[in-house]
């Protein structure tokens, strides 16, 4: 199953002899796959979840074509996860709701909420007051430096920084015990969304439409400009997708989501 729309994909797979090979015939890849389905505009325009799940229905598998709005999914956790995030939160006395922050995304710094725009949202959620003991924050390695500045910006508070220092599985056992997750579209965005947490996603340069986090618990907050959704990594125009998305507002669909209101998207 060739999930990658590069005709490179289609040519190793053929070069290696593999018999079946089922994909999209985009970039004039077609006479390179066994299995060729067609791949209309209407394809590009649905979520993620049923563009990929449409190529298992129009390889002729006897499947349901799938919601457009898109499929939410389910992740199962490793006990031993489960127990290592148990005993790291005890480790630490961090018992009250916990606060999840990712500030750093993979595709690119346009797909990034500003660091010291978290940590002012943190700051409405954990300081003095607020609804929060602790707060976490999650990243790659490679985003190590957007959690150390939220991190320098939240000097006083309960902070534990998990940039590049577990495994997946342990950073997705943490997420399933946070109280509400702030995140910029990332994978561990679709994570969170698929554990159950409260996940509140801020969207610039991509499209909810087709990345969505899918989940009962779930709100985003943006407010595009007429370039957006871009899709591109780096912004050429100072982020303006970014900049009408302010702390309070964010913090503010924190409360609502753990409240049980509704509004906002999706």
């Amino acid at each position: 199953m060739l999930f990658q729309n590069a005709l490179e994909a289609a040519f190793i797979a053929r070069w290696a002899g593999i018999p079946v090979r089922v994909g999209y015939s985009r970039d004039a890849r077609w006479w390179l796959l066994s299995h060729p389905v067609p791949c209309g505009a209407d394809k590009r325009r649905v979520h993620e979840t049923a563009y990929y799940l449409h190529i298992l229905h129009g390889a002729g598998l006897p499947l349901p074509p799938p919601p457009d709005q898109g499929v939410e999914p389910e992740l199962e956790l490793e006990p031993q996860d489960q127990e290592w995030a148990h005993q790291f939160l005890a480790q630490r006395g961090l018992e009250g709701p916990l606060l999840g922050l990712a500030p750093g995304a993979a595709f690119g710094p346009a797909k990034c909420w500003p660091a010291p725009r978290f940590a002012a949202a943190a700051r409405e959620l954990a300081g003095p007051g607020g609804p929060f003991e602790a707060v976490l924050l999650f990243g790659s390695r490679g985003e190590a430096p957007a959690c150390a500045q939220v991190a320098d910006e939240l000097e006083g508070l309960q902070v534990v920084d998990l940039a590049g220092g577990t495994s997946l599985g342990r950073a997705l056992a943490l997420l399933q015990r946070l109280g509400a997750f702030v995140t910029n579209d990332s994978g561990l965005m679709h994570a969170a969304a698929a554990l159950g947490t409260p996940t509140v996603a801020v969207f610039g340069s991509t499209n909810p439409a087709t990345t969505a986090p899918l989940g009962r618990r779930v709100r985003i907050v943006r407010h595009p400009p007429e370039c957006a959704p871009c899709k591109k990594p780096v912004c050429p125009r100072d982020l303006e997708c970014f900049q009408a998305v302010s702390p309070q507002e964010v913090a503010q669909a924190v409360g609502e989501l753990m409240r049980g209101e509704k509004g906002g998207e999706p």
